[in-house]
């Protein structure tokens, strides 16, 4: 009899290995040969209790008690986004179509995630990227 895990969770939360690449930008500092990726699936195609998944992904938490500010934030935030950035770039060879093309995607993107920082409703789970 396989474990529950195995039968039930590991097509969406199981650790696979990772290719170099991946490994690479996604987790530089790994020594071991797999890389944990988790897909973002509908809760009704994993089987999962569907309000527990919506809260997961739609509750907030008001953090403007902490006296952080949003421009505080965003100054944390922003060399972690910088950093992923360039180790994706570090991928591609520089100055070609794939690598500008990919630098002001990546650039926008990480512009509009610091632009939409708001204190008052910070996700306390993992939300999928939404088109803007």
């Amino acid at each position: 009899m396989q474990p529950i895990f195995d039968v039930n969770c590991v097509k969406c939360h199981g650790p696979r290995l990772g290719d170099a690449a991946r490994v690479a930008v996604e987790a530089p500092c790994k020594t071991r040969d797999t890389n944990w990726i988790m897909s973002v699936m509908k809760a009704a195609d994993v089987g999962t209790d569907p309000k527990a998944a919506d809260n997961f992904a739609n509750n907030t938490l008001d953090l403007t008690p902490t006296g952080l500010t949003a421009d505080d934030t965003r100054n944390l935030v922003r060399p972690l986004l910088q950093e992923n950035l360039n180790r994706q770039l570090a991928l591609l060879k520089p100055g070609s179509d794939e690598w500008t093309r990919t630098k002001t995607e990546a650039e926008a993107e990480v512009n509009r995630k610091l632009a939409a920082i708001d204190m008052r409703a910070v996700p306390i789970g993992f939300r999928p990227l939404r088109p803007a």
